[in-house]
């Protein structure tokens, strides 16, 4: 296999959602049904050689739709996979709408009861093909013409002749599982010395935290960029980077409240935090990084971010905000649309030298027809818009916001009521405890 097109086939095949395969790799090449096929000359032939199942390291490209999935993979033992899954999904007739509707200003406004059921999937068709040479990506057996432009092969067979003629001057260590196990420290050691300051993980499967553990320190990064590379599950190497400042996790599955929690003690020194489709983190993690000494921005890019659940049911309690407080933290980028008013009251009070804050559209909204200042000579706060940073407004310090949920949480019952309940239950406890008696006596 030329090295120099596997580099390129990385560079130029674009990648979507590559963690779903990672996390779900033996289910979807263990259907029981599967083939297995691979080139004899330019026919494809069955193949009765056994394919592993014990892992992937690299993926070229990865292309879904709701009723397929095409990718390229590299296994843990070097060979080369073309994975075509189709699902068969029952076609099902849209619900009928029983719902409401409102009209306003001559608007109608539709409010759905019913809801839609998840597809029932009837089968699963899966074709795994052995690849032995990289110009058999471009058979059309293989792949037609129509997927080749979507995965990204057209644009990279364009490229082929050029590196002949001019070898690629990326750095090679994009398949460190390639070398010797003996030597693949060293070629690690080696791709992170050539980064520079900026540590780049995107797509970089081939790389674990055993390797990374073995790594010496290095004072030169300081910033360490991580993107769905899912098959890292221990961060204590970052104390390996001492003046590592940044830190930027882009739909990395596997990182909940704890591990995040971890995260932070590894990498105290960090200024900047950025989060990006991280789904299995919520508000909480608020607890870990408001301890942080010297951070200065945070940046939250998940619209599903959970916040606060509900009125009574937060995620942070009352008391744990109160031994919240960030006297760094400067700009706050929360782009979640189950972002609360009692979540950025408590946020505000938490970091005073909070200056800049950007929110959702539709929260940015709520914000302004709710928020309180005297319009004082306090600080200034200025809210923004996260889709457009020229649209906002400002608002002074000291500031409150109106129809919080706090607001309007009191005790279910009155002291009064309270002290009736228990009689009753005193008396009702008496009730029992007689007719008990007279049972036994009897």
């Amino acid at each position: 296999m030329d090295f120099e097109a596997l580099k390129l086939l990385a560079k130029y095949c674009p990648t979507q959602n590559n963690w779903i395969l990672q996390l779900n790799y033996e289910q979807i090449i263990g259907h029981k049904n599967r083939t297995v096929r691979r080139f004899d000359g330019n026919k494809l032939v069955p193949s009765e050689s056994e394919l592993p199942s014990h892992g992937l390291t690299h993926i070229f490209f990865n292309y879904m739709t709701e009723c397929q999935l095409v990718a390229m993979i590299m296994t843990r033992d070097l060979k080369l996979i073309l994975i075509n899954n189709r699902v068969e999904i029952e076609q099902q007739d849209a619900p009928e709408n029983d719902g409401e509707t409102n009209g306003e200003d001559g608007e109608e406004v539709i409010r759905l009861k019913t809801k839609v059921p998840l597809p029932k999937i009837i089968g699963v068709e899966s074709c795994l093909t052995i690849i032995d040479n990289h110009r058999q990506l471009l058979n059309r057996q293989l792949i037609p013409n129509t997927l080749q432009k979507a995965t990204g092969l057209k644009e990279w067979s364009k490229h082929l002749d050029q590196s002949k003629k001019k070898p690629s001057t990326t750095v090679d260590h994009l398949f460190i599982s390639m070398a010797k196990e003996s030597e693949q420290v060293a070629l690690l050691e080696d791709w992170v010395r050539k980064s520079g300051k900026t540590l780049d993980f995107t797509h970089q499967y081939s790389i674990d935290e055993k390797q990374l553990s073995r790594l010496p320190e290095f004072e030169t990064v300081e910033a360490v960029i991580l993107s769905q590379n899912c098959q890292i599950r221990d961060f204590s190497w970052l104390k390996k980077f001492p003046l590592l400042t940044h830190l930027s996790l882009d739909q990395c599955q596997q990182i909940d409240e704890e591990t995040f929690g971890k995260i932070c003690k590894s990498a105290n020194r960090l200024e900047s935090v950025t989060l990006k489709f991280c789904c299995s983190v919520n508000i909480r993690i608020f607890l870990s990084l408001l301890n942080m000494s010297r951070l200065m921005r945070i940046t939250i890019d998940y619209p599903n971010f959970y916040c606060q659940v509900s009125a009574k049911e937060v995620m942070i309690s009352r008391e744990e905000w109160r031994s919240l407080h960030s006297f760094t933290l400067q700009s706050l980028f929360l782009n979640s649309e189950n972002l609360t008013l009692d979540v950025l009251d408590y946020i505000l009070k938490a970091c005073p030298s909070l200056r800049d804050v950007y929110l959702n559209d539709r929260i940015l909204k709520m914000v302004s027809k709710n928020v309180m200042s005297d319009d004082n000579d306090g600080d200034v706060v200025n809210f923004h818009m996260a889709s457009d940073f020229r649209k906002g407004f400002r608002v002074n310090r000291p500031m409150t916001f109106k129809n919080m949920f706090k607001n309007y949480i009191t005790a279910p019952f009155s002291k009064t009521m309270l002290e009736r309940m228990q009689q009753q239950e005193r008396g009702n406890k008496e009730m029992e405890e007689t007719i008990n008696t007279f049972i036994k006596a009897n």
